[in-house]
């Protein structure tokens, strides 16, 4: 499950840098994995995965 938290993070933090990186280059549009993301929607899904990394995390303490 370890394993599982840090993918999501580290998938979450590579997709928020692609927000970033289309921000900086002025792209309307990002194409991720053959999937078209508006800039807001590439935020979106890179908060969905570090939530979800979180939520994760937080329901395997013991």
């Amino acid at each position: 499950m370890k394993f599982l938290v840090v993918t999501l993070g580290i998938l979450g933090a590579i997709v928020f840098l692609l927000a970033v990186f289309a921000k900086l280059n002025g792209m309307p549009m990002v194409e991720f994995l053959g999937f078209a993301f508006s800039r807001v929607g590439i935020v979106l899904v890179a908060n969905f995965l570090l939530l979800a990394a979180i939520f994760i995390h937080l329901l395997n303490q013991k």
